[in-house]
């Protein structure tokens, strides 16, 4: 199963490990996305996640934060995938609760 079917499908799949796709994220974002997707997307938005000292945005710090929405409207349609990409594992926490309210 493709990860476009898994979405399709389920809402959420995991790419699992793929090698150089951080690096080519942050280089080329829109053909990290296509490889990934196996699709170019219409629009991708990069945003770094990591805590910054004094921080005040949830992409800025290193506590908790309340379940949210990342998604950006574009034309008016909303996203239909996000690809979460982890750079380097933090030591301890770090977990995810993932959400799918798409009907």
């Amino acid at each position: 199963m493709t990860i476009r079917e898994a979405l399709d499908a389920r809402g959420l799949a995991d790419a699992g490990n793929i090698p150089g796709l951080a690096r080519e994220a942050s280089l080329a974002p829109f053909e990290a996305a296509a490889r990934v997707l196996g699709e170019t997307p219409l629009f991708v938005e990069r945003q770094t996640i990591r805590p910054i000292e004094g921080g005040r945005s949830i992409a800025s710090t290193s506590g908790e934060s309340p379940l949210h929405t990342d998604s950006q409207m574009i034309l008016g349609v909303p996203a239909t995938a996000q690809i979460l990409i982890c750079v380097r594992a933090a030591k301890s926490g770090g977990e995810s609760t993932f959400v799918d309210a798409f009907d």
